[in-house]
């Protein structure tokens, strides 16, 4: 039997921060992993459906962030400017999606 997906489940888009067990450090030591890093952050964040949901996903991908400013700030700089824009975004469509009803 198959199973449809009407739309209402979302699922949670997993931090590269939850593979770092309690305690651990995560460093960036070059720019091919930096890379890596900085893609499949900006694709996460740009995966999200809700505001609230985006919100979630950044608090706890706070230590994957905080490496990539380590190693370059204007690498971070430009997540948080995505992370800015699509909450923005999110927002702005959940405000007009509510004014519609």
């Amino acid at each position: 039997m198959f199973a449809f997906d009407d739309g209402s489940k979302q699922t949670s888009i997993k931090p590269l921060s939850a593979e770092v067990e309690q305690g651990m450090a995560l460093k960036v030591v070059n720019h091919q992993r930096a890379t890596s890093m900085f893609n499949k952050i900006k694709e996460n964040i740009e995966g999200h459906e809700t505001a609230s949901a985006l919100e979630e996903y950044w608090e706890r991908e706070s230590l994957a962030v905080d490496a990539l400013a380590l190693f370059d700030p204007l690498v971070s700089a430009e997540l948080h400017q995505i992370y800015s824009d699509c909450l923005a975004y999110l927002n702005a469509g959940e405000a007009l999606e509510m004014r519609q009803f």
